[in-house]
């Protein structure tokens, strides 16, 4: 695995020295993940190969409107500042041809990096990687397919050994960091989970009738209002008010309910 990433590393660097981080204007997806560097150019291999979203079907065009594509950057940490206007980005899922021909391509610069002599450039990591393989740790791992929304409970942990030296910083690994918690995006079975990808469950979905409710000393008052978005138990969260058709910030309590964040916004209700 160390040999593929080493290659994989050199391949990335041939092309020059690291750039400003771009928006692509569209992109084709061979895999079945869209991953981050397929929507912003210039980012390094680790952070390129994020996966963020389910690809779409061979052939179909998704259209990623510049609000998304904003929240991606700020979630990730993109080094990337947007324009006055942001564009969107036609993603479009890759025909049988064009996943061909990317293998193809790839097999191509594996041939012409080997070729040149670059391959062999393994003795150092080899002995890096047997000290690590040294210790193994265990890690816990969702044990099938979980989709974003879906709460992990008990039975969903399985358990992998890893290096010790493959552990990175972020990755949850015990089982209490997973329990509990929803994904934000599609995550794959028996493979390590970062507790970015990771959030409080959403007990408050857009578009939900919710109880708003005011408290004071010797005071309270709940009037109906409708969530503008979606928020776990602690997120601060825009709703309007039914009856007054007034927009309020409120935090989520729990299933249904939000509290008003401060007696001033006492009028919206």
């Amino acid at each position: 695995m160390k040999k593929l990433i080493a290659i994989f590393t050199l391949l990335t660097g041939l092309a020059g020295t690291a750039q400003a981080v771009e928006l692509r204007r569209e992109a084709v997806i061979t895999g079945e993940e869209i991953r981050l560097g397929d929507l912003f150019a210039g980012l390094p291999p680790e952070t390129a190969g994020l996966q963020i979203a389910p690809a779409p079907a061979e052939g179909r065009e998704v259209v990623l409107e510049a609000d998304w594509i904003v929240r991606v950057a700020n979630a990730y940490d993109v080094d990337w500042q947007p324009g006055y206007r942001v564009p969107s980005i036609v993603v479009r899922g890759a025909t049988e041809e064009e996943r061909q021909a990317a293998a193809s391509d790839v097999r191509r610069a594996l041939e012409r990096v080997i070729a040149a002599g670059a391959a062999p450039v393994e003795d150092e990591p080899e002995a890096v990687e047997a000290d690590a393989a040294s210790e193994m740790v265990d890690v816990a791992v969702p044990g099938r397919r979980l989709r974003s929304g879906e709460v992990i409970g008990a039975d969903d942990i399985a358990w992998i050994s890893v290096p010790a030296g493959e552990i990175q910083d972020g990755m949850a690994i015990d089982a209490d960091e997973l329990i509990g918690m929803s994904p934000r995006r599609v995550i794959a079975a028996d493979q390590p989970v970062r507790r970015s990808d990771l959030r409080a469950p959403l007990v408050v979905h857009r578009g939900d009738s919710v109880a708003m409710v005011l408290q004071a000393p010797g005071l309270q008052i709940t009037a109906r209002g409708r969530s503008l978005v979606d928020g776990a138990v602690g997120d601060v969260v825009r709703v309007v008010n039914i009856d007054s058709n007034r927009t309020i910030d409120a935090v989520v309590t729990g299933p249904g309910t939000v509290a008003v964040v401060s007696a001033a916004t006492l009028a919206g209700l």
